[in-house]
């Protein structure tokens, strides 16, 4: 399996053709191997390779997995095989605005909170306008770029595939403050569209009351110690002018 993970991992069409030529001498012994994926996978490679794969906007995508994680969400929702249509109709859209509520209310907590590790001048004019997944990805790069071997640690896929910058430019630029216009619009949740009037308001919907049911969530799970800190943590907030930091 290291074979062919190095194979799949290759960094250039050089490498690939190397340590394919190395996987076949491996395993020449296994003609049928060999076959099945001359015929199977070698002609998708450009797929699922690295070297091809680092060239397109994927923006971290690149397995089944979150298809699959989608497909148990389901399974649960449905329960059973033997549902009625109208019982399939009614849990899988239920299933669906369950977790467009969800969605929704993580992007009107991002809008707001500002976690710690972030709170420096490089990410001041992005704050609340890029998803926190994509902060943290920045904020590797930002890290890289202050560490003497950074150029060995880019090899230019980062910046092609996630449409942010990367340590290389963060460096050569030398960027102080990141612009939002660095940003590819899929990070973007500022501006986030829906495909559909129902869902279209989100932009213009209070982000506050949203983080307020998410905390009163919280709170009524919480122990009754825990709930007196939460009690007196938002009461200091409550006094402060600055922006919510978790």
């Amino acid at each position: 399996m290291s074979s062919w993970t190095a194979l799949v991992e290759s960094w250039n069409e050089s490498t690939f053709n190397e340590t394919w030529n190395y996987f076949q001498i491996e395993y020449k012994d296994y003609a049928s191997v060999l076959t099945y994926i001359v015929n199977t996978w070698i002609p998708w490679k450009e797929r699922f390779v690295f070297t091809w794969t680092g060239q397109t906007s994927h923006f971290g995508n690149n397995v089944t997995s979150r298809a699959e994680g989608a497909h148990e969400i389901l399974k649960k929702y449905l329960q059973v095989s033997t549902g009625g249509l109208r019982e399939v109709k009614d849990n899988i859209c239920l299933a669906i605005q369950n977790q467009f509520q969800e969605i929704k209310t993580q992007l009107a907590s991002e809008k707001i909170r500002v976690p710690q590790k972030l709170c420096i001048p490089f990410f001041k004019e992005v704050i609340n306008k890029v998803s926190f997944y994509a902060l943290f990805e920045l904020q590797k790069q930002y890290l890289l770029a202050n560490t003497k071997d950074y150029s060995s640690q880019c090899k230019g896929q980062f910046s092609k595939t996630m449409g942010l910058p990367c340590v290389h430019m963060i460096k050569d630029m030398n960027i102080e403050v990141l612009l939002i216009n660095m940003i590819h619009k899929q990070w973007r949740i500022d501006t986030r569209p829906f495909g559909n009037d129902q869902h279209a308001s989100l932009d213009h919907e209070d982000p506050f009351s949203s983080l307020v049911f998410e905390i009163k969530e919280k709170y009524e799970k919480q122990p009754l110690m825990q709930k007196e800190n939460t009690i007196r943590q938002l009461s200091q907030i409550l006094g402060a002018s600055c922006t919510l930091i978790f």
